[in-house]
């Protein structure tokens, strides 16, 4: 409930402030304020064998010219999974959880391309930096009694090229609808060990899928 709460006023903050900027600069329809939800892929190094979790975007656009487009872009990502394990002739059992969270943004270049006065199809192009945090808490119960209990947390991050294509449908002369695939290839960096002076670093690669919905102002 929070997080809507939180998300639903980031729109409103950002809507309000692509208006301010509009009318100052003058810039009749050419900044853009976007929200929108789809899978995100985790790296499967913690995720598997579920590496897709849901996230949240919100983007701010900037109309270069009439075929170009700079979308600056914040993202939410939560991710969790639970196991257990039972004993087959006592109560005993042991459990464990994970959990990834991270706050990416996003900076693309974007090519549009009209189809017609309806649709409208477009490439992009550009970069994130994914900070991310893991933790993971293992129980392990014998005689009902917590005999094990172990939690685990680290922090990382990684600077990830993404290309991306989609399509884009106008409901109004100010509001469309989108469709959004986005590939990403890039190494994340963590310290499995936060005393330990050395990183970790694996390669991740995924795709997004997205939908959402964008005022011009």
């Amino acid at each position: 409930m929070k997080k809507g709460v939180c998300f639903t006023a980031t729109i409103i903050l950002a809507a309000s402030l692509a208006l301010c900027l509009s009318a100052a600069t003058g810039a009749g329809q050419k900044i853009s304020v976007a929200a929108s939800f789809g899978s995100y892929p985790v790296p499967v190094q913690i995720a598997f064998p579920k590496p897709h979790a849901l996230r949240y975007g919100l983007e701010i656009g900037y109309q270069i010219s009439g075929r170009l487009r700079l979308n600056g872009e914040f993202q939410y990502v939560d991710w969790s999974a639970y196991s257990r394990t039972d004993a087959t002739d006592t109560d005993d059992y042991q459990w464990s959880k994970t959990s990834y969270g991270s706050t990416p943004i996003l900076l693309s270049l974007v090519y549009v391309m009209p189809i017609d006065k309806t649709f409208t199809f477009f490439l992009g192009a550009g970069v994130g930096y994914h900070p991310f945090t893991v933790k993971s808490r293992s129980v392990q119960n014998v005689g009902g009694e917590d005999v094990l209990d172990n939690t685990t947390k680290f922090n990382g991050h990684g600077v990830v090229p993404h290309v991306s294509f989609g399509l884009e449908t106008v409901l109004s002369q100010r509001i469309s609808l989108f469709g959004q695939v986005r590939q990403l290839t890039g190494s994340f960096r963590y310290k499995a060990i936060q005393d330990v002076a050395y990183e970790t670093h694996f390669t991740n690669s995924g795709i997004e899928l997205l939908a959402g919905v964008r005022l011009y102002f």
